[in-house]
């Protein structure tokens, strides 16, 4: 939606509405007829306003959906499909989050694709914070991760975190272990609390684009 091209198409459309109502009870066609031309405009301002979506942010989600299915297929080459370990590594301006079929530390791994040892592949990504990053990991998560909602409780080692109305883009859920959803999260927690977490278990719910995942916090 884009609030400018919105409000525009209100005010032409409410504009002439009121000319044209005045043309039509005073029967001057010379006020009725331009009256009705602004009132097409302003309507159809209002239906740009509310269906614009910025260009870039269109061809993101066109290559989202292209490269899904091939996301999915390297997800289940590497067995990430049948259960597998998430870990989030705080590291300066970024985060490391690591995903193996194997219990492992974030120690000595570098972005991309690799493996721990025979048979023990891992996917490591590193997300970049923004500058101005927020120091609690409930802003950090609002910032991340666009949504309704967005909440971070800690109790102890564990650490919850809840979000409601995730947008569609950031959501992503069938893209499985690699779902941006779940990969912002879990790295929004750990450079928040400045502390490596474990995924320890996720809830999902794609039709209200709702999320809840428990992490526990790693020992030094």
């Amino acid at each position: 939606m884009e609030a400018r091209l919105v409000l525009s198409g209100i005010v032409v459309s409410g504009a002439s509405g009121i000319f044209l109502a005045v043309g039509l009870v005073a029967r001057e066609p010379r006020v009725a007829g331009p009256s009705i031309s602004g009132l097409v405009v302003g309507l159809t301002l209002l239906s740009l306003g509310l269906t614009f979506r910025e260009p870039a942010l269109a061809a993101l989600e066109a290559y989202r959906e292209a490269a899904g299915s091939m996301i999915r297929g390297v997800a289940e080459d590497l067995g990430l499909l049948g259960g597998h370990e998430l870990r989030a590594c705080p590291s300066g301006g970024s985060v490391l989050v690591t995903l193996s079929p194997t219990q492992h530390s974030c120690e000595g791994l570098a972005p991309g694709l690799g493996a721990l040892g025979e048979d023990r592949p891992y996917v490591a990504l590193r997300i970049p914070l923004p500058p101005g990053t927020p120091g609690d990991p409930g802003g950090l998560l609002g910032l991340l991760v666009p949504s309704d909602s967005a909440s971070v409780r800690r109790v102890g080692s564990t650490v919850e975190a809840r979000l409601s109305g995730v947008r569609p883009e950031v959501y992503a859920w069938h893209l499985g272990p690699v779902a941006p959803v779940r990969i912002l999260v879990a790295a929004a927690v750990a450079a928040g609390l400045g502390e490596e977490v474990r995924l320890a278990g996720e809830e999902a719910d794609p039709d209200s684009r709702g999320y809840r995942a428990v992490y526990e916090v790693a020992r030094s």
